[in-house]
């Protein structure tokens, strides 16, 4: 309502297909930690970074809903591996009471 556009003017498959070239450029910063070390942005220790990295993810495949075509496409990404990151992090998706 703020740009006085309909969401599917400010969303456009442009916009996707640039949001997919970044996130790729991020996953090409997880490869400099060498093969086998490519699962956290700094190699084998859990930063914080890795917690914002998740934290966009998470709320997308929320926002979105799981079984969205988006989120879907989201988790085909860097071949995969968006998906892999945000399963990972699975075992801290729920709040203990």
């Amino acid at each position: 309502a703020r740009l006085n556009k309909k969401l599917e003017d400010v969303c456009t498959e442009e916009s996707w297909q640039k949001t997919e070239k970044d996130w790729d450029d991020l996953a090409a910063l997880f490869k400099l930690n060498g093969e086998g070390h490519e699962d956290l942005i700094m190699g084998d220790r859990l930063s914080y970074v890795d917690l914002q990295i998740v934290s966009v993810l998470v709320w997308a495949r929320n926002c979105l809903g799981e079984d969205s075509d988006e989120w879907k496409r989201i988790c085909r990404w860097s071949g995969g591996k968006w998906k892999k990151y945000v399963d990972s992090f699975s075992e801290y998706d729920v709040a203990d009471d």
